[in-house]
Formats: C-alpha cells, structure tokens, sequence
C-alpha cells in the first residue's frame, strides 16, 4: 500500500468570509500507485465534508 503524505491548507469563503482549515493527504509517491489521489481528511469547527467539497456551516457555499 502507498505511503500517505498530508497537509493542511487555509482557505477563505468567498460569501461570508469565514476561514477554514482543511487537512488534505495523496499518495506520497504516486509513480508506485494508480496516479494522484487526493482526499479531505478533516476541516476545522464550522464546516463540512460533502461528497469531497468542503462547504461553508454559515452560508452553505462550497467552497471546494
């Protein structure tokens, strides 16, 4: 199984201007796997994963 790196991002939404930060994680190396796979781990109090966009709790907006 292919190693796991993660990192976090910061990311702004663009309705209310709430922040978030997402922890995102994608193969380590993906020339050994089947291409890049990238996945949302976790974001931060006041919003949420849905079907791999994070969405704004204040204003509902997608904001990836």
């Amino acid at each position: 199984m292919a190693k796991r790196e993660k990192y976090q991002s910061t990311i702004r939404c663009l309705k209310c201007g709430a922040i978030c930060t997402a922890t995102y994680s994608e193969n380590e190396n993906p020339v050994f796997g089947n291409g890049v796979e990238k996945k949302i781990e976790s974001v931060s109090h006041g919003f949420r994963i849905e079907l791999e966009r994070i969405i704004c709790g204040n204003c509902n907006l997608p904001i990836q």
